[in-house]
C-alpha cells in the first residue's frame, strides 16, 4: 500500500507539473487532459488504505466505518473517471468530486487524533504528516477565498504537503518496523523461557525418579548399621566397612545429578567456557532414566572440542532433539534402538550429528518440521520443540540445523561457528 501511494503520488504530481503533455503529446489530449482525476483519486483511495490497514480499526467502530466508505467512494469515483477519460463533460462532474477531495483531508487528520487517543504505535508522525497537510490545505483554501495573497511560488504548496507526509509516514512505518521487532524478540525469549520451564519440569521429575533407588539404598544401608550396632556389635565394625562404600557412591550419585541439573541451567544469558563432549554426557546423565527405561543404547562419536558459548542454549537444543528421538523410539518394538550423537571439530566451524533408527521423518512432515504448534507426537507434543530449537541454532548458535532421512531413521545436522 504504501508503495503504490508513493507511485500514484508521483504521477499524479508529474501530470500536474505538466509532464504528461510534454510526453505524450502525439496521443488524445483528452484522456492525457483528464487522466489527473483517476489518478488524483486512486492516490486518496491509497492515502486512506494506509491508516485502514496500518492502525487496522476494530470493525463496526466509527473510524472504521468512515475509513471504508471513504474507500469505496473514492475507488469507485477512480473506475468512473478511468471510463470516460475520453468525455470533454467530464469536467462537469469534478465540482461533486472537489468535495470529497477536500472531506479526505479533515477525515485523515480526524484519524490520526484517534490513533494519539487509543496509543497505536507511529501515531505521532501519522498526526504530525496530516496536520501538516491540514494547515497547508487550509492556507491554500485561503488564498482561493482571497484572505491571502498568494506566494509567487504557489505551485510547491501540494509537493511540498506531499514530500512532508511521506517523511512523516515513512517514519511512522519505522516506528512500527522497530516495535515489530521488540515483539518478536519479547515473544522469542517468552518461548525460550517456556522451554526452559517445560525443560526444567521434565528434568525434575527425571531427577526424581532417579533419586529413588539411591534413596532407598541409603535408607536400607542405615537401617542395617542401625540393626547391627542395637543386635550384634561385634559384627558392626565389619558391616560399617562394607556399608560405608555404598554409601558413599549413593550420595556421590545424588550429588553428580544435582550439579548436572544446575549446571544444566547455570548462566543462559551469558557466554562460558564448556567442554561440549563433557556437557553431552553430564545431560545423558539426566535422562539415563528414559533411556534404560526405553531401552535405548547411544553411541557417541566425539572430538575433543573446547568451546566459549552459550552453554545452556546449546544443551537445550541437543536435549529437545534427544527428546525427540527417543519418543520415536519408544514407539518401536525393537531390540536395537539406538541414537548416534557425532562431534566433529571442523576448524572454524563445529559440526553435531544426532541420528536414531526410529524409522525416520514422514516425507509431509519436513516443510513443517520446525514450525510453531506443528508436533508429531499429537496431544503429547507442545508443538514448540523444534521450533525453539531452530530460533536458538540461528539466533544464539549463529549456526544451521537441517534434517533428514537416513537408511534407518532420522539425523539432524547442526553446523555452527566456534564461539557461539
Amino acid at each position: 500500500i504504501y508503495i503504490a501511494l508513493s507511485i500514484f503520488i508521483a504521477l499524479y504530481q508529474l501530470k500536474l507539473n505538466g509532464y504528461y503533455f510534454q510526453f505524450f503529446s502525439h496521443y488524445n489530449l483528452k484522456w492525457t487532459n483528464n487522466v489527473n482525476w483517476t489518478l488524483g483519486f486512486l492516490t486518496q483511495t491509497f492515502i486512506l488504505l494506509f491508516p485502514f490497514s496500518f492502525f487496522k480499526p476494530k470493525k463496526n467502530t466509527f473510524i472504521y466505518k468512515m475509513l471504508l466508505g471513504l474507500i469505496i467512494i473514492n475507488t469507485s469515483i477512480a473506475i468512473f473517471y478511468l471510463g470516460a477519460l475520453k468525455y470533454d463533460d467530464i469536467k462537469l462532474f469534478t465540482k461533486y468530486t472537489d468535495i470529497l477531495a477536500f472531506t479526505t483531508i479533515p477525515v485523515l487528520f480526524i484519524v490520526s487524533v484517534w490513533a494519539i487517543i487509543n496509543k497505536l504505535t507511529g501515531s505521532l508522525f501519522y498526526f504530525l504528516g496530516q496536520f501538516n497537510f491540514l494547515l497547508l490545505a487550509f492556507y491554500g483554501a485561503l488564498v482561493n477565498f482571497g484572505y491571502f495573497e498568494p506566494i509567487s511560488n504557489m505551485g510547491i504548496i501540494i509537493p511540498l504537503g506531499i514530500i512532508l507526509d511521506v517523511i512523516f509516514i515513512s517514519l511512522a512505518l519505522f516506528s512500527k518496523v522497530k516495535n515489530i521487532e521488540k515483539d518478536k524478540k519479547e515473544n522469542e525469549q517468552l518461548l525460550i523461557s517456556q522451554s526452559r520451564f517445560t525443560t526444567m519440569g521434565q528434568n525434575i521429575a527425571t531427577l526424581v525418579h532417579q533419586w529413588k533407588n539411591p534413596i532407598s539404598q541409603l535408607g536400607s544401608e542405615i537401617l542395617l548399621l542401625k540393626a547391627i550396632h542395637s543386635l550384634d556389635k561385634s559384627k558392626f565394625e565389619n558391616t560399617f566397612k562394607e556399608t560405608m562404600p555404598k554409601i558413599e557412591d549413593s550420595i556421590k550419585f545424588l550429588n553428580n545429578t544435582m550439579n548436572d541439573i544446575y549446571n544444566f541451567y547455570k548462566n543462559p544469558n551469558e557466554k562460558e567456557n564448556f567442554v561440549i563432549e563433557k556437557e553431552i554426557d553430564s545431560l545423558l546423565r539426566l535422562i539415563d532414566s528414559k533411556l534404560v527405561f526405553n531401552n535405548i543404547k547411544i553411541v557417541k562419536d566425539c572430538d575433543e572440542i573446547s568451546n566459549k558459548g552459550y552453554k545452556t542454549s546449546f544443551l537445550n537444543i541437543v536435549l529437545s532433539i534427544l527428546e525427540n528421538s527417543i519418543y520415536e523410539l519408544s514407539n518401536k518394538k525393537s531390540d536395537n534402538k539406538k541414537i548416534f550423537i557425532t562431534l566433529k571439530d571442523l576448524e572454524d566451524n563445529i559440526m553435531l550429528l544426532i541420528e536414531d533408527n526410529a524409522g525416520g521423518i514422514k516425507s509431509n512432515d519436513f516443510d513443517k518440521l520446525f514450525t510453531i504448534d506443528y508436533s508429531s507426537k499429537g496431544t503429547n507434543g507442545s508443538g514448540v520443540g523444534l521450533a525453539l530449537t531452530k530460533r536458538l541454532v540461528e539466533s544464539r548458535l549463529n549456526g544451521t540445523i537441517t534434517a533428514s532421512n537416513t537408511k534407518h531413521g532420522a539425523v539432524f545436522k547442526i553446523i555452527f561457528p566456534k564461539g557461539s
